[in-house]
Order: C-alpha cells, then sequence, then structure tokens
C-alpha cells in the first residue's frame, strides 16, 4: 500500500448549494473552473478564471493512453488527488451518512479526511472499469445524475459493506451548460463539486454503519473510445 499525499490543494467555491442541505463554502486557490471544480489539469497547478478544468495534483503511474474524458485527469492518481481535494475543501461541512438523500446528516467525520491510496483496491478497481469499458460489464448501484441540471452522472453501491464503490463515464464531448442567465458555462462533470449528488456521496460522506470508518482508496481508469474514460473508485477500511 503507497501512501500518497494530496501534493496540491486547489480550493474551490461551489456556487450549487444541495436543496435541504449546506453547501459549504470554499476559499479559492491557484486555478479553478469559476467555482464549478470539473477536473484537473495534470502537473501544472495553474488554470484559469474561465477554464474548464481546476487544477489538481499531477499522479504517478495510471491506466496508460486514457484521455480523461473531458476531466483532464489522465492517470487515476490524478482523479484520487481531485477526491481528496475535494473532501478537504468540504472538511467543515456536516458529514453525511448515506447514499444521497437516503440518508441524514451525521454528528462526526468517521471517514478519514484524507484518503489512502491503496494498491489492492486499486487492481480491483482496474478490472472492474476495463470490463465496463469494454461493455462486459454494466456499472453496479444506484444512478444518479447530475444534479438539477443536464449532465454527467455516476453509480454507487456498498456504501454498507467494506467495499464502497462508485462509477462512472466521462465524455469530452459532454455539451457546455448555461448558468441562470442563460449564458454558456463548461460541461456539467459528475465529479464537480457544483454536483450536489456527488459531494454527498464523496466530499463529505462518511456512512455507513458498521463499515463507516473508511480509509483507503484506490482508483481504476480505462478508455471506452471516442475521448470517453470510464472510472471506477473503491473505498474501503
Amino acid at each position: 500500500m503507497n501512501a500518497r499525499s494530496l501534493s496540491s490543494m486547489a480550493l474551490l467555491s461551489s456556487a450549487v448549494a444541495i436543496a435541504g442541505c449546506a453547501g459549504g463554502s470554499a476559499s479559492s486557490g491557484t486555478g479553478g473552473a469559476g467555482g464549478a471544480g470539473h477536473g484537473g489539469t495534470p502537473g501544472t497547478g495553474q488554470g484559469g478564471g474561465a477554464a474548464t478544468t481546476s487544477s489538481a495534483a499531477s499522479g504517478s503511474g495510471g491506466a496508460g493512453g486514457i484521455s480523461g474524458g473531458g476531466t483532464g485527469f489522465t492517470t487515476p492518481h490524478q482523479m484520487f488527488d481531485w477526491v481528496n481535494q475535494t473532501r478537504t475543501q468540504y472538511q467543515g461541512h456536516i458529514p453525511y451518512d448515506g447514499y444521497p438523500f437516503q440518508g441524514m446528516n451525521a454528528n462526526l467525520m468517521t471517514w478519514t479526511p484524507l484518503m489512502t491510496w491503496d494498491d489492492g483496491l486499486a487492481t480491483e478497481a482496474q478490472a472492474e472499469v476495463e470490463k465496463i469499458a469494454a461493455g462486459t460489464q454494466q456499472p453496479q448501484g444506484m444512478y444518479y445524475p447530475f444534479q438539477n441540471e443536464p449532465g454527467e452522472g455516476f453509480w454507487v453501491t456498498g456504501l454498507e459493506t467494506n467495499r464502497y464503490k462508485l462509477s462512472a463515464k466521462s465524455d469530452a464531448h459532454t455539451p457546455a451548460g448555461k448558468d441562470p442567465f442563460g449564458n454558456p458555462k463548461p460541461p456539467n462533470k459528475w465529479q464537480s463539486t457544483a454536483n450536489g449528488f456527488y459531494r454527498m456521496a464523496v466530499a463529505y460522506q462518511t456512512g455507513t454503519g458498521q463499515f463507516n470508518h473508511k480509509s483507503k482508496l484506490g482508483v481504476g481508469a480505462a478508455e471506452g473510445g471516442d475521448q470517453i474514460t470510464w472510472w471506477v473508485l473503491v473505498f474501503s477500511e
């Protein structure tokens, strides 16, 4: 198991609040996507105010040849770093125990705020994501679309077990969105902190039951063709 520390903490401000749940404020950092938090620019740590990606720590290793599907991430480690960045961003938020809008607020954050990279979990995730990308297996769990707007979604399952799994498809061709005034904005990517479902499922998740002390994460990624990248994230204790 290789312990990895988050090497870039560019905190983004989210402009979308979850209904019935505080959105949580965060200070701005280097780079950003106007608060949308759509992905990362590997290795640069810089971004522009109108860019479609935000800074994230660069990773070593990864699944060779992935495009990232418009996220800006080209290795599984960079997605891992993004998870830790968003959990850092929302560490002052009320923790949430349960699947999005199916659980409840929690008094304490029982998961570690930062996940530790785990090679074994990454191997599991990589084996599964390659099957999904090849079309021989479907993503497992409940599907959550981008909250309140058209965009990308994700599947989650196993929160009540020792293997909490998130599967998602990133597509570089996801169309741009529109702000409340009808102006164009970056595409709504599933891992954006503007996506309330992602925030509840990952950024301040701490559930559930006897398996509410998750501290490890492995990420797998595989190319699905035409700038589509599939991801599988496996959290464990």
